[in-house]
């Protein structure tokens, strides 16, 4: 049995490589060697007998576990890389070259530098590697990789708000097509189903299968469903994440009435193109009862929030006055049934005078008036000669 040890690169699945007597434990950093040179890699599973008599021998071996010296000079490294990135895009501007620079990697052996770029067609890079190799004085290594692996590189958010699967579950790219959509339920829009490199969603394929399972056991929508006590409906949604299944219910000169039930308490016999669908009555009548208490429930809790005005208009407390709503009416120059305009305005401004001559009187002698019961509002009017 081989001894193997998983190893993951930079941008790589996790490789399997001959400790060669190293015994690295998980998440440690090694140095193996590649077909590229040296490079430092992560320790993904320890060292283990892999039992498979057919494997093929001669992998390349892990080197050594990385010391202090090797995390310290890869920490250079990685300066010389943000370094070299505005260095590749201005000699692919001197050049001219319909090509997008992804990223630079620095290997740890210190004599090649690997150059990722992105493409929709074959290059000449040929006098763009001797500017490179005589500016870094080090061997070029051009690689061309595709949208989804440039993501996977750059990184970013997906519509969900999370990190991009391709960056975070590293690993091979699966293929994704329009039928997983479809059977998802998905809206067949571009803009909804592509990821930011504008292939499908790596994420479409990971409840997939889920999705099969439930619609192979639930009825299709339109299809009729019996009731035990004699009552007919039809399916008029379904919910795979949930497992439900919306019913809905004519009833004479009333709304119709949908009811969502559990996919577990139907009997579904399939038969082709055509669905036989059964449901026991009392289901629904248990159905119908929580959903009664739930709506109650939310209309009260709503109620809560209300105000009294909103409720039902205003309805005067223990605490308050008959004559509150008048007052404020009054207060606010509002005008009384059977008053003019004019003799609104001019009322108003003789009370704003008798109130400022009191509260100069007031500051005068140093006390403050002694507050007077209310008294109604007095008829102030002037009255009108009429023109004859």
């Amino acid at each position: 049995m081989p001894l193997v040890a998983g190893v993951q690169l930079r941008y790589s699945k996790t490789l399997w490589f001959d400790p060669a007597g190293t015994t690295p434990e998980v998440d440690d950093l090694v140095v193996v060697k590649t077909s590229r040179g040296e490079e430092l890699g992560q320790c993904r599973r320890a060292p283990f007998e892999l039992d498979d008599p057919n494997f093929e021998k001669g992998l390349k071996p892990v080197l050594r576990i990385a010391n202090e010296r090797d995390l310290k000079y890869q920490i250079e490294l990685d300066e010389k890389e943000k370094e070299a990135m505005p260095v590749f895009v201005e000699m692919i501007e001197k050049f001219e070259l319909d090509m997008r620079p992804v990223d630079v990697e620095f290997l740890i052996s210190g004599d090649k530098v690997v150059f990722y770029f992105s493409a929709e067609k074959r290059v000449d890079f040929r006098e763009l590697v001797r500017a490179l190799s005589s500016h870094f004085d080090a061997r070029i290594d051009m690689r061309q990789v595709g949208v989804r692996d440039e993501a996977r590189m750059i990184g970013g958010l997906g519509h969900c708000g999370e990190q991009l699967c391709c960056a975070r579950l590293s690993g091979e790219f699966a293929p994704v097509s329009i039928k997983m959509a479809k059977e998802q339920g998905l809206p067949l829009n571009p803009t909804k189903i592509s990821g930011l490199c504008g292939r499908l969603m790596c994420c479409l394929r990971y409840e997939v299968e889920a999705y099969k399972d439930f619609n192979r056991r639930a009825p299709r929508k339109g299809c009729g469903v019996e009731a035990s006590d004699g009552s007919r409906g039809r399916v008029s949604d379904l919910d795979a994440v949930r497992e439900m299944v919306s019913l809905r219910f004519m009833r004479d000169e009333m709304p119709d009435e949908t009811i969502t039930v559990k996919l577990g308490d139907m009997v579904c016999e399939k038969e082709g193109k055509s669905c036989r669908c059964t449901i026991d009555a009392a289901v629904l009548e248990e159905t119908r009862q929580i959903s009664t208490i739930q709506r109650s429930a939310a209309l009260v809790g709503n109620a809560r929030f209300l105000d009294k005005t909103e409720l039902g208009g205003s309805v005067g407390g223990p605490g308050s006055a008959p004559n509150d709503t008048s007052e404020a009416a009054t207060r606010k120059g509002a005008s009384r049934p059977g008053e003019s305009k004019g003799g609104s305005k001019e009322g108003g401004s003789r009370r704003r005078r008798g109130r400022r001559r009191k509260s100069q009187a007031s500051a005068g002698s140093g006390q403050s008036a002694p507050a007077k019961p209310s008294a109604p509002p007095k008829d102030d009017r002037v009255p009108r000669r009429r023109h004859r």
